[in-house]
Parts: C-alpha cells; structure tokens; sequence
C-alpha cells in the first residue's frame, strides 16, 4: 500500500485458498486510501510481531501491550463510576483488572530465565529494582479486600437490599395492608441512601486505585526500556 495505491487481497488461509481461488480490490482513491490505512492497517502493524523472537523479546511485548491493557480497563472503571447514583462497577470488570495484574507479574517471571546469564545479571536487578510491582500488588489488595467500596458496590442490589429491610424482625411486623406502601418507600429510600454512600465511598477509593496503576505504568516505561537493553546486551558480540 503507497498513498496512491493499495491492494486488499484474499484470505491465504481459507479453503478457497486452498482450491486456488484469489480475489482482490486494487484501490487508487488516496481517500479510501487513507481510510483503510487508518482504520485497518495502522492497527495491524501495532499489534504485529515477529515471529522468531526469544522469550525475552515477547515478555517484552507482552508486558507493553498488557500495561495497555491495564490502562484501558481503569479507565473504563472510572467511566461506570463518573455518572450519578445507579451506575456500578462490575464484578466482571474488577475480575478483569486483578486478572491483567496477576498476568503482568506472570510475565515478569520469564526474566528468571536470563538470571545467570553474566551480561544480563546486572541489568535484570535493574529492572526489578525499577519497576514497581508492589503497586500492582497493592491494587489487587485494594480491590479484593472484604471491605473494599469498590467490590462492594459491584456487589449491591438495591433489590435485594429492600427485601432484607422489609425483612427485619422490627419491619417485618409492621409492613402489612395499609402499612405496605408506607415500608416499601422507607425501604427503597433506604436502599437509594446506601447506594449513593457505596458509591460516594468507591469514587474516592477509585482515585486511590488509579494512583497505583499510574505508579505502575510510570515505572514500567523505564523497566520496558532496561528490558530491551537487557535483550540487546544478550546478543552483543565482541569480534575483536
């Protein structure tokens, strides 16, 4: 593809393919041009590899795209909680953010392979002296802990909030015929209270929680860039 010309062909892999079939579209319009490079092929080269990379080189990589990730999936907790009472982050969405964590520290793991390697030893107690994995760690705490407002509020039911009021022994014999209607409101009023607290309580731990991943992100440039000094310094010959 050149800004004047491009070709999107076939699927190699395909059972037409297979059969010899081919088809294409040879595009010459610089706009649709621009269009595909910017929707399509910008994205494939960002997230293309190389195939013969060492175990180094793809911890590498893998680390960069994850603390992507990592920076995407905060940010999208931050959007469930940035409107009014009634929004709440997911179970679905912290699971996915202790799971991106627990990911990276997996991949971290694969440095042990270059310990003894004597041109990487120095560099490899850089990385780990750069990179802060105890803020990491210090996330997931702050958002599997039992009393985090975060996982609570994940958990809350305003319905089933209101049927446990309205099943109090005090409330339960009161909240019958004419009194329904007066108990079901004082219920749902008391549900729309501790609601908004969970929620006031998890903005404010959600700023706590981004703070952590910052210090991650932060630190992993720099542990990234010692990485591929790291990968570099493996592979330096000396042919004098």
């Amino acid at each position: 593809m050149t800004d004047s010309i491009g070709y999107v062909g076939s699927s190699n892999f395909s059972e037409a393919s297979a059969d010899k079939f081919e088809c294409g579209v040879l595009i010459t319009c610089p706009e649709t041009i621009k269009q595909v490079r910017s929707e399509f092929v910008d994205e494939i080269i960002q997230y293309s590899h190389p195939t013969d990379m060492s175990a180094l080189k793809e911890a590498t990589i893998f680390i960069g795209d994850i603390r992507t990730d990592l920076e995407r999936l905060m940010v999208s907790l931050g959007d469930q909680l940035a409107g009014s009472n009634g929004q709440h982050p997911t179970l679905e969405s912290l699971q996915e953010i202790i799971e991106v964590i627990d990911a990276i520290e997996g991949g971290l793991l694969c440095l042990e392979e270059y310990s003894e390697h004597e041109k990487s030893s120095e560099l490899l107690s850089q990385v780990s002296e750069v990179i802060d994995i105890q803020s990491l760690r210090n996330l997931r705490d702050l958002l599997e802990h039992y009393d985090s407002h975060l996982l609570e509020l994940a958990e809350f039911s305003v319905e089933d909030f209101i049927n446990s009021y309205l099943n109090e022994p005090e409330i339960a014999k009161e909240a019958y015929d004419e009194h329904v209607d007066k108990y079901i409101q004082l219920a749902t009023n008391a549900a729309e209270d501790k609601e908004q607290q969970l929620h006031d309580a998890a903005k404010k731990e959600l700023k706590e929680a981004a703070s952590l991943a910052t210090r991650f992100v932060r630190s992993s440039e720099n542990a990234l860039e010692k990485m591929k000094e790291l990968e570099n310094s493996i592979w330096d010959f000396d042919n004098t």
